[in-house]
């Protein structure tokens, strides 16, 4: 079996059903000192809170758990992992699906831009 030294999930674990065995099979397939990187929606922040089901990342039944810095760390260890860090983790949606949350269109080219918005993601390292 082939060996890394970083596995990286952006937006994956969300969408796991058993999100343990997964952890722990990547953590098989890294080096002794390998460390995983995980970023996932932030059911923790405010922005939950804020807009309830129309939060961008409230998708169900596509995303079927929801962590917060919290609860992922759990998993992280539950699986194996020790020594965290959180890791910088920028965002960014399409301006028309942050103006459509609010009941407003915008078409064209305009709700494309793509707009970074603050405390949406977790993003945690953890070393095997």
């Amino acid at each position: 079996m082939e060996r890394f030294d970083i596995v990286v999930t952006i937006n994956v674990i969300e969408h796991i059903y058993s999100p343990l065995e997964f952890l722990i099979s990547l953590k098989q397939r890294l080096r002794s000192n390998g460390r995983i990187v995980l970023a996932t929606p932030d059911f923790g922040s405010f922005w939950p809170k804020i807009l309830g089901d129309k939060w961008p990342s409230f998708k169900i039944p596509e995303h079927v758990v929801f962590y917060n810095t919290k609860t992922l760390k759990v998993l992280l260890e539950k699986a194996g992992f020790k020594n965290f860090r959180e890791v910088p983790f920028r965002h960014f949606f399409p301006l028309g699906l942050i103006a459509s949350k609010f009941g407003i269109n915008i078409h064209g080219r305009l709700g494309h831009i793509p707009v970074a918005i603050p405390k949406t993601m977790i993003a945690l390292s953890a070393q095997k």
